[in-house]
């Protein structure tokens, strides 16, 4: 469950102090889907920012699976696509798939098996040896999609 009580975000600039996020509160239940829409600056990316503790809120509590941000992070609670792909050029497909794994010392035996099952999941199986850069962005971004599932994070 993803718990935000009354978050509010502020960003100091040059030109003065912007709020990006004002007294938001939301809760989201295991299993649910939920979608942000706004447009350009309403403070969707913020508030997902805050959420996955890359940035700390002004004000208001976040908890995630009764954790703080922080504390969810370091427990792996969650995985994150960036709007943004971030693939390693010099890594092939499924070894930037596996790149979690490898970081987070899963046996080694279960890399390929785990990476191959989440290129199967989001129809990427014949691009497995392709490197990044031979690949288009939304295909891409599907990578980094089966890369985030491949630890099999709850959130």
């Amino acid at each position: 469950m993803i718990v935000l009580d009354h978050v509010t975000q502020w960003f100091d600039a040059p030109a003065g102090r912007t709020m990006a996020l004002h007294d938001v509160s939301l809760r989201i239940a295991p299993g649910e889907f939920v979608s942000l829409i706004g447009p350009s600056g309403s403070g969707k990316s913020t508030l997902l920012r805050i959420i996955g503790d890359l940035i700390p809120p002004t004000g208001g509590q976040v908890q995630v699976n009764g954790k703080s941000p922080r504390e969810a992070r370091r427990a792996r609670d969650y995985g994150i696509v960036f709007q943004s792909p971030v693939l390693y050029d010099w890594r092939t497909v499924r070894r930037n798939v596996e790149l979690p794994l490898e970081v987070m010392g899963y046996p080694r035996k279960e890399w390929t098996p785990r990476a191959e099952r989440m290129l199967d999941l989001v129809g990427l199986q014949q691009f497995r040896a392709h490197y990044p850069w031979q690949l288009s962005g939304g295909t891409q971004q599907r990578v980094a999609i089966a890369r985030a599932l491949a630890f099999s994070p709850p959130i």
